[in-house]
C-alpha cells in the first residue's frame, strides 16, 4: 500500500473525527440565560406621568432575549418597585401588570420603576430600572362664596 492510501485515510479519520465533535457540541443541553424587561403601557408620552394621575407597567420574562411564556401550572410572579415612596403600586391578581399611582402633590421630577420575579431555573431577575419623568400636577382651585347686605 502507497503513502498517499495512508494520507488520505488519515485525511478522512481527522475529518470524521471533527464532524462528531460538532455533532457532540451541538447535542450539548444549551444554559438558558433569563432577563425581563419592563415597559410602560397606554400612555401618549412614554415615560411620564402627570402627578395626579397613573401609568401602568407590564414586565416581560425573556429566555435567551426572546419572550417566555411560563405554562400556568407555574406561573411567572412578579413584583413591582418604585424609587419614589409616595407613589402607590397596585399590582393585578396574575401579576403580569402594576398601576403606579403619582399622589398630586408629587414635587419630584421622576422616579425608577423596575419588577422582579424568579425565573424557571430558580435565579431572579430583575428589570433594568425605567425612568419615568414627572409633570406636575395642576394645583386645584378652591372656590368659596360669601353674602353680603348691601341696602
Amino acid at each position: 500500500m502507497s503513502n498517499d492510501f495512508f494520507r488520505e485515510v488519515y485525511r478522512r479519520l481527522g475529518r470524521l473525527e471533527h464532524l462528531v465533535e460538532r455533532v457532540l457540541h451541538l447535542l450539548e443541553p444549551k444554559t438558558a440565560v433569563f432577563t425581563a424587561v419592563l415597559h410602560q403601557e397606554n400612555t401618549m408620552a412614554i415615560g411620564n406621568i402627570n402627578a395626579g394621575s397613573t401609568g401602568t407597567f407590564a414586565a416581560t420574562l425573556l429566555e435567551n432575549g426572546a419572550p417566555l411564556t411560563t405554562p400556568p401550572s407555574t406561573p411567572t410572579v412578579w413584583t413591582y418597585s418604585c424609587s419614589d415612596p409616595t407613589v402607590t403600586i397596585v399590582t393585578s391578581a396574575d401579576t403580569t401588570s402594576s398601576v403606579f399611582s403619582v399622589p398630586q402633590n408629587d414635587t419630584g421630577t421622576s422616579f425608577q420603576a423596575a419588577a422582579s420575579a424568579v425565573a424557571p431555573d430558580g435565579t431572579t431577575v430583575t428589570t433594568p430600572p425605567l425612568t419615568v419623568t414627572l409633570t406636575p400636577g395642576t394645583t386645584s382651585a378652591v372656590f368659596s362664596a360669601s353674602i353680603a347686605q348691601t341696602a
